[in-house]
């Protein structure tokens, strides 16, 4: 039987005239004393697991905080994927490029990329976007450290291995439908 059950089965407390006023309780005082007394040793037992829960996530936080950095051999294998990736992309433009450049809609194209190009508005926008590109560039550079170092440190002894044999497989189609040269 749930505490709500036994709350519905008592009468509504105006309707005990036996009870004075000083002693009714509310449903939820009730419910509470369904549960049990809290005795200060409950209080003391649960302040020192609050006091313990709130040690224990410290300690997380200040552990995350020490990032170790990446090993020389991770650092080199992700600069050459992404060099490789970006030479893929940058071949796939030029051949999407040469097969677009000869029809109307590339010529329209270029028209309005002319005419955006001398707006102050655009040239006021591109010199904002690049000095925070600028102001932003070590940020990543850090955050990208800090996340190869934690995939060596924690994700790389479990899943290396298969997230190395994936990337070889995708290679190969890439190589076959994107390829980097």
């Amino acid at each position: 039987m749930s505490p709500d059950d036994v709350c519905l089965q008592c009468p509504p407390i105006s309707s005990r005239p036996d009870v004075s006023s000083s002693l009714q309780t509310t449903r939820l005082q009730r419910r509470l004393s369904l549960l049990g007394s809290v005795h200060p040793a409950t209080t003391v037992e649960m302040n020192t697991r609050f006091i313990l829960a709130l040690v224990f996530a410290l300690q997380v936080s200040l552990s995350l905080s020490e990032v170790p950095a990446p090993s020389q051999e991770l650092v080199d294998k992700y600069e050459a994927m992404k060099a490789t990736f970006y030479k893929r992309l940058v071949n796939a433009y030029g051949k999407l490029q040469g097969a677009v450049s000869d029809s109307d809609q590339a010529q329209q194209t270029r028209e309005l990329i002319e005419s955006l190009k001398d707006k102050p508005e655009l040239q006021a926008f591109v010199k904002v976007a690049s000095a925070l590109g600028t102001e932003a560039a070590p940020m990543v550079d850090r955050a990208r450290a800090s996340l190869l170092g934690l995939y060596e440190q924690y994700l790389r002894p479990h899943v290396g291995e298969g997230l190395s044999n994936a990337i070889d497989q995708i290679k190969v189609f890439l190589d076959q439908h994107l390829p980097a040269e």
